[in-house]
């Protein structure tokens, strides 16, 4: 199966656990999805925050204090380094929402603009 590597960087965003819950909930095949996530957090509320994603398997985390946080583009390489070879790669926010099925869409929409890369 052609696996989805989501990657999500996140500023003290709080709607990133309903993201990743939202996208796995409604794609139409929960186990083709893989996540690369930079969680990046000013307290340790914030900090502990992002343990709610530590049970699902496929979440991979890179928590760094916003302190020590370089930008936007820095962070996406940190997420880029989680990546192992899935087919499919999505660049998302930490505050988005998905239709039912989404992920299967999304791959036939890609089949639908064959191109030699």
């Amino acid at each position: 199966m052609d696996k989805i590597f989501i990657q999500i960087v996140a500023y003290r965003d709080k709607e990133l656990v309903p993201t990743v819950e939202e996208a796995i909930a409604r794609s139409a095949n929960p186990d083709r999805l893989t996540f690369g996530i930079c969680w990046q957090y000013a307290s340790q509320e914030e900090l502990d925050y992002i343990e709610q994603l530590r049970p699902y398997k496929n979440c991979q985390i890179v928590a760094i204090a916003a302190s020590q946080a370089r930008g936007v583009g820095w962070a996406r390489a940190l997420v880029q380094k989680l990546w192992h070879q899935e087919r499919y790669t999505l660049q998302i926010d930490a505050h988005m929402r998905f239709a039912d099925g989404w992920d299967a869409e999304i791959i036939e929409m890609l089949a639908m603009c064959p191109s030699d890369k």
